[in-house]
């Protein structure tokens, strides 16, 4: 028999399938929105890749997730960072909107939001 997945990693789940009830649903069960994959993104970074999961971004972030969460390794950022470098401004704006930095400089040596 398989290993139960968690509320967080079912929450991750819903992010991908852009179910926002789903989340409000897991998140009032004590689901945390903070859960890192393997690749070492959050719910909030995933959302924060796709143009069609904007609505799922803004609810993760009414539910309390850190807009400044950051990834480290190959593909460093934060949820601001992936959303400049796929060019989805409305995403890039909601982030700013609610306190995401621009720069976390000492982790990433050339910044790809000086610019906005």
């Amino acid at each position: 028999m398989g290993m139960q997945q968690s509320k967080e990693e079912l929450l991750y789940q819903q992010v991908n399938y852009g179910n926002i009830e789903g989340i409000r649903n897991l998140r009032a069960q004590g689901a945390g929105v903070e859960w890192i994959d393997k690749e070492g993104k959050t719910p909030l970074m995933v959302a924060s890749m796709r143009p069609d999961l904007l609505n799922v971004a803004k609810a993760l972030i009414e539910l309390g997730a850190n807009v400044n969460a950051y990834r480290p390794g190959s593909h460093a950022g934060t949820a601001l960072h992936h959303a400049a470098k796929k060019g989805l401004d409305p995403t890039v704006h909601l982030l700013l909107s609610h306190g995401g930095l621009r720069c976390c400089c000492r982790y990433i040596t050339m910044c790809q939001l000086f610019a906005i």
